[in-house]
């Protein structure tokens, strides 16, 4: 297998150093839901099925999600709402620790009635675990998705001595 995916030169299999970027293609989702107050169904907010969601009603309500995996800083989540009322619905979003204490990077949203609705976050330090806080009014979560993130590993048995040259020698 000839491949070259760092581009320096090397084929991978003779490289020692060989990183790439992950596939930023695919779509990641929380995993787990750490915490829950007022939310039933929670398996369908990360199941990665964005046509079923985990609902509450009318009361004020609170979830933090889990994604298995520290997420590093500048990382863009997108969060997939419904809002189920005829009014505005607020929500607020609070990077976390596993026991839900607001951590930093607080954002705030209104959900418009009655429909669907994206809101996308910027993670401002590398987290694990994401909080929403839902006021009044019926509404839901489809999913927390993010694009993939960090590299992956291509590297294979070095040359010894390392020589891109072609001249012969290691200098």
């Amino acid at each position: 297998n000839i491949e070259d995916l760092d581009e320096d030169g090397l084929v991978d299999m003779y490289d020692n150093s060989c990183t790439t970027p992950a596939d930023s293609t695919s779509t990641q989702y929380a995993t787990g839901v750490q915490s829950n107050r007022n939310f039933n169904n929670t398996n369908r907010a990360i199941d990665g099925d964005l046509t079923t969601y985990a609902s509450k009603n009318s009361n004020s309500g609170e979830i933090v999600f889990d994604f298995g995996q520290q997420i590093p800083s500048g990382t863009e989540l997108t969060i997939h709402f419904v809002n189920n009322s005829a009014s505005n619905t607020g929500v607020q979003i609070i990077q976390s620790n596993s026991s839900g204490d607001s951590v930093t990077n607080s954002q705030n949203a209104t959900l418009p009635p009655n429909m669907d609705s994206d809101v996308l976050y910027v993670i401002t330090n590398p987290l694990r675990y994401l909080r929403i806080d839902a006021y009044t009014g019926a509404m839901g979560i489809y999913a927390v998705s993010y694009g993939g993130t960090g590299s992956e590993d291509c590297s294979g048995t070095g040359l010894i001595p390392i020589n891109t040259t072609g001249s012969g020698n290691a200098d």
